[in-house]
């Protein structure tokens, strides 16, 4: 199979010969850096209290917390570009629960409506090297209900 030539392909101008490594890329020493999306500390913490509201319902109040510190989109670990900050994240539930089975939950995620990065993506040249970014969900409540048999 014969690739050709890029002046085959209508690309002028271009001679890989002229660029570093040939065009195959620049090494970098990465050892010693830190993985991507790979935290020193990260902390979970969950808290339930059940008490009876009558003789046929109890209520839970539900909690959870959770923090992460700073870790490093890319493994090039680059600063600031590639440093994703800490955050932390708290959530809330009341649940009622009867002996019949019926449950309703009432739920708040992301109690304080936080907006952290939690990973980043850098595309290539070919689209101005763009960034997406992965962010935390924004606050969110509702409410379901189940019924078990």
């Amino acid at each position: 199979y014969n690739r050709g030539t890029y002046a085959d392909y209508g690309i002028t101008g271009f001679d890989p010969s002229t660029v570093p490594n040939n065009g195959e890329g620049v090494s970098k020493d990465v050892s010693g850096n830190q993985l991507p999306n790979t935290p020193h500390f990260t902390t979970s913490l969950g808290a339930e209290y059940t008490m009876p509201i009558s003789e046929d319902w109890a209520a839970t109040l539900h909690s959870d917390f959770y923090w992460q510190s700073q870790s490093f989109a890319r493994i090039f670990n680059d600063r600031p570009y590639d440093k994703l900050r800490g955050y932390s994240n708290v959530n809330l539930a009341l649940i009622l629960t009867s002996v019949s089975g019926w449950q309703v939950m009432g739920y708040l995620k992301n109690v304080f409506d936080t907006t952290a990065i939690t990973g980043a993506f850098l595309n290539s040249d070919d689209t101005a090297l763009t960034t997406n970014v992965f962010v935390t969900d924004p606050r969110l409540f509702g409410l379901r209900i189940n019924k078990n048999w």
